[in-house]
């Protein structure tokens, strides 16, 4: 069982042996198992992250991207990304994208995915919402 501290200021995954966080520069010196920031592996919670010239979403499991969700701020301007476009999902192993009825569909890898079903995605797969919006798919461990 791998045991990792978790930092309390930015939540990232540092080695069990570190004193400062790698992403924050944080003390983590203090981090134990008694006030329970220690985790295990796979309580980590996983994301993946949408990257284009622009934008870098940040998606965890269950989230919905779209002009009304995850990436308003930067999708909003884009008509042509439905309100819902897309819902991600992950199974213990495996990340899923499913387009939830959008107007003009998901590509993935330039291959049109069908309305409803869900799809496997994988690390730097090639994700189009529409032809003014595709990135790469980055699978964060």
């Amino acid at each position: 069982m791998e045991l990792f501290k978790i930092c309390p200021t930015c939540n990232t995954k540092n080695d069990i042996g570190c004193f400062i966080c790698d992403m924050c520069m944080a003390d983590i010196s203090s981090v134990s198992q008694d006030n329970k920031t220690i985790a295990v592996a796979s309580n980590i919670k996983k994301i993946i992250k949408l990257i284009n010239e622009d934008v870098v979403l940040e998606i965890e499991d269950g989230d919905i991207v779209g002009r009304e969700y995850i990436g308003k701020e930067d999708l909003n301007n884009i008509s042509s990304i439905s309100r819902r476009h897309a819902l991600f999902s992950y199974d213990k192993k495996n990340w899923y994208i499913e387009d939830l009825k959008s107007t003009n569909g998901i590509y993935i890898n330039e291959i049109k995915i069908q309305i409803n079903s869900k799809i496997q995605i994988k690390h730097n797969d090639k994700i189009s919402l529409s032809l003014k919006f595709s990135a790469i798919i980055n699978i964060v461990e």
